[in-house]
């Protein structure tokens, strides 16, 4: 065997051990820091309030017994769109979900679920979904979803929200909502209260 040959082969040798040490030693990846809750240390995790879109890039604050807004999102009919103002969840991804039961037989009407997105920090302890980013919200969709089976519009019913934060912190509360359309114009209000009815026909509204 030619002599330089050898030689290129045992430096070549060398190199590969060498970076293969070097792979072997090199550190691991710092592990993240543990996420920490939003608000005061040891709080339990809580919702403070329930909110909705106010279409105007804010929220309005639900109350018990009060009206929730039905909005027309781009893809067509009518949904409410709820969130919450947590305490004592981590912030950094969490798990939001949105239920509207019916107050007669306790059947779901419509869920929607909304997962991996953080929720932005208030700067009092507290924490909520970005009012300019629909997509952070529960997206319940009413109507004409259920229309054969209820009338959405002016109807009573529970509106339960969950959220749960990346460490399975949870929590839950639930109170009773009525859908309006609140649409400032008339042929939209038209609209949503024809698609919002039971036996509404959506082809047929507007």
């Amino acid at each position: 065997m030619n002599e330089g040959f050898y030689h290129r082969l045992v430096r070549l040798g060398l190199a590969g051990l060498l970076l293969w040490g070097c792979v072997e030693d090199a550190p691991a990846p710092a592990p993240e820091p543990p996420c920490t809750p939003v608000g005061e240390s040891g709080a339990r995790p809580l919702i403070l309030e329930l909110l909705e879109s106010d279409e105007l890039g804010g929220t309005r604050r639900l109350t018990e017994g009060g009206l929730i807004h039905l909005e027309r999102p781009v893809q067509g009919g009518h949904v409410v769109y709820v969130t919450a103002r947590v305490t004592g969840l981590c912030t950094k991804s969490v798990l939001l979900t949105g239920r509207i039961r019916s107050i007669e037989d306790d059947s779901v009407l419509n869920k929607d679920i909304r997962r991996g997105f953080g929720l932005k920090e208030l700067g009092d302890g507290t924490a909520t979904s970005d009012p300019l980013d629909l997509s952070t919200f529960s997206n319940i969709a009413l109507c004409p979803e259920v229309r054969d089976r209820y009338d959405v519009e002016g109807t009573q019913y529970i509106l339960e929200i969950e959220v749960e934060d990346i460490d399975a912190r949870v929590a839950k509360t639930a109170i009773r909502v009525t859908p309006t359309c609140g649409q400032s114009d008339e042929a939209e209000r038209s609209t949503c209260s024809c698609e919002c009815n039971l036996g509404g026909v959506s082809s047929g509204c507007g």
